[in-house]
C-alpha cells in the first residue's frame, strides 16, 4: 500500500514537472507570435520602455503589446501595427503605448496614421528580420561573394554576378543548375559578370556558381554560393508589394524587412542602400546595406 502511494506521488510529481516543461516550451515557441509591429523610422532620440526596463529606440525593433515609446521634443518615429493595419507616425514630445489593436498616445502630440495594405500586412505579420552580414566570405579564401549571395532567393531571372578580391586577376566562372547541369562557363576580366544575351534562369530552380583564379603566390583561390530563383508567383507577389515612387522611408523599411524574410537578400540590400542614401542618419540602414 505504502509503495503504491509512493509510486503514485512520484508519478504525479513527474507529470507535473513534465507539464511545466511543456508549457514553458510552448511559451518559448509562441514568443514571436506576440510581435504586433516594427519600428520603421527613427529621427532624433527616443526610448523603448517594456517590463520596467528602458532601451534606446532603434530601427527594426519589434514591438509588443504593453511596450511604451517616449520621444524627446523634435524627435520622430514611425511604427507599423499589423493588427490595426496602420503605420503610426509620432512626433515628440510624446509618450505612447502599444496595445493589441493599435498604438495609443498617453501624453503629447497626437499620432498621424496611414493605412497598410492587406497584402503588406499578410507578408509582414510573421517577420524573421535580423541584422545579418550580407556578404558571404569563403572560409580561408580571399574571394568575397557579393551577389547572388549564399542561400539567397533571386527575384529576377537574370541576376548579376559580383565578387571582390584584393588584387585584379583573370577569373574562371562556372554556373550550374542543380544537380549538375552546366548553364554557363566564362573567363572574366574584372569582378562582374552577366548572363549571355537571351539566357535566363528558370523560376523555382536551384543554382550554384563558382568563381576561381590563380593568386600571385601560385595558389588557386575559389568561392562558391548556392541560390534559388523565385517561383513566378512569389516574384509577382513581391513586386506587387513594392512601394510606389515618392513613398516614405518607413514604407521602404517595411518592404526591405519583407524581402529579407523571404531570403531575397540581394534585393533587400539594394533597398537598404537606397534608404541609406536618402537618410544618412539611419546607421542601421548603412549596416544592412553592406
Amino acid at each position: 500500500m505504502c509503495k503504491s502511494l509512493r509510486a503514485a506521488h512520484i508519478c504525479s510529481a513527474f507529470l507535473l514537472v513534465l507539464c511545466q516543461l511543456m508549457l514553458a516550451g510552448a511559451a518559448r515557441a509562441a514568443g514571436p507570435d506576440d510581435v504586433v509591429g516594427m519600428v520603421l523610422d527613427v529621427q532624433g532620440s527616443g526610448e523603448l520602455l517594456r517590463s520596467g526596463r528602458s532601451s534606446k529606440l532603434q530601427l527594426l525593433s519589434y514591438i509588443k503589446p504593453g511596450a511604451q515609446f517616449k520621444l524627446e521634443a523634435g524627435s520622430k518615429a514611425s511604427l507599423s501595427h499589423y493588427g490595426a493595419k496602420l503605420i503610426y507616425q509620432l512626433v515628440g514630445p510624446v509618450l505612447a503605448e502599444v496595445g493589441e489593436d493599435g498604438v495609443k498616445v498617453l501624453n503629447g502630440t497626437p499620432a498621424t496614421t496611414k493605412s497598410l495594405a492587406e497584402k503588406v500586412v499578410a507578408a509582414a505579420v510573421h517577420p524573421n528580420m535580423g541584422a545579418a552580414a550580407f556578404k558571404m566570405r569563403s572560409l580561408g579564401q580571399e574571394i568575397a561573394i557579393q551577389s547572388p549571395i549564399n542561400r539567397s532567393v533571386q527575384l529576377g531571372a537574370r541576376p548579376r554576378f559580383q565578387w571582390s578580391v584584393p588584387e585584379p586577376a583573370s577569373f574562371q566562372l562556372i554556373l550550374t543548375e542543380a544537380p549538375e547541369r552546366v548553364v554557363a562557363k566564362a573567363t572574366v576580366e574584372g569582378s562582374t559578370w552577366d548572363l549571355p544575351p537571351g539566357t535566363t534562369l528558370a523560376a523555382g530552380k536551384e543554382y550554384r556558381w563558382t568563381v576561381s583564379y590563380t593568386a600571385p603566390d601560385g595558389q588557386q583561390r575559389s568561392a562558391a554560393a548556392d541560390f534559388t530563383v523565385a517561383a513566378q508567383a512569389d516574384a509577382d507577389a513581391m513586386r506587387a508589394l513594392k512601394p510606389g515612387a515618392g513613398a516614405a522611408v518607413d514604407e521602404w523599411v517595411l518592404y526591405a524587412a519583407i524581402l529579407r524574410d523571404r531570403q531575397m537578400l540581394d534585393e533587400a540590400r539594394q533597398v537598404w542602400r537606397d534608404i541609406a542614401a536618402q537618410r544618412p542618419d539611419l546607421t542601421t540602414a548603412h549596416t544592412m546595406a553592406r
